[in-house]
């Protein structure tokens, strides 16, 4: 009895051992992910009341990440994302997406794990605002009228600076970032952007 007892408590240690979460970002490797971003906060009117909003427009990003170690704690993580969906128009005539590339320089702490990091970095936006031709009917006073709506593509391009925190649990790592959009401008402008993504590989 007493040795069944012994083995089964070494079972039970070992499964520990060996199921428990690995904390901690796996550098020198590939993640890819989705995030929620809402962009311009504060500096878009509601379409019905004409005031600004706190929540800008929300758009939800692909990406993919790389983490690549520069020290024992300090790393770098390129990230390149796209909106492949976009977000359409009121009228539906024009779709708006995003392409980033962002650059952040980072270091975790939290424990000999590194369960937690930080990062700061510079970034580049790609805003694209395509239209699909043709024409839209649409509300003119108490009347109605058709418009024309483009049929090509405009883009803006805009430098940001970024900031934010990541957890890292087994091979996920959920991220919170804070965009400075055109801070060498006066148009400055303030994003959020959540993220969610998983190891795809790498050690």
């Amino acid at each position: 009895m007493h040795r069944q007892r012994l083995r089964l408590s070494q079972f039970v240690c070992c499964s520990l051992f060996l199921f428990q979460p690995a904390y901690g970002l796996k550098q020198n490797s590939f993640y890819g992910g989705i995030g929620l971003l809402s962009h311009s906060l504060g500096k878009v009117a509601n379409s019905g009341s004409g005031e600004t909003v706190l929540v800008g427009p929300l758009y939800y990003p692909l990406f993919i990440q790389s983490y690549f170690k520069l020290s024992n704690q300090w790393f770098v993580g390129p990230q390149l994302g796209y909106t492949v969906f976009g977000r359409t128009s009121n009228d539906g005539g024009t779709k708006f997406t995003y392409l980033y590339l962002n650059v952040p320089f980072g270091k975790t702490f939290g424990g000999d794990d590194g369960a937690f990091d930080w990062n700061f970095g510079p970034g580049l936006w790609v805003y694209t605002a395509s239209g699909g031709g043709g024409t839209k009917v649409l509300n003119n006073g108490t009347s109605t009228a058709t418009f024309g709506v483009p049929g090509t593509s405009q883009s803006s391009k805009t430098l940001s600076l970024n900031g934010g925190l990541g957890y890292s649990l087994d091979y996920f790592r959920f991220g919170a970032d804070l965009i400075l959009e055109g801070f060498l401008s006066n148009r400055r402008s303030f994003s959020v952007l959540i993220s969610i993504s998983t190891h795809l590989w790498g050690t």
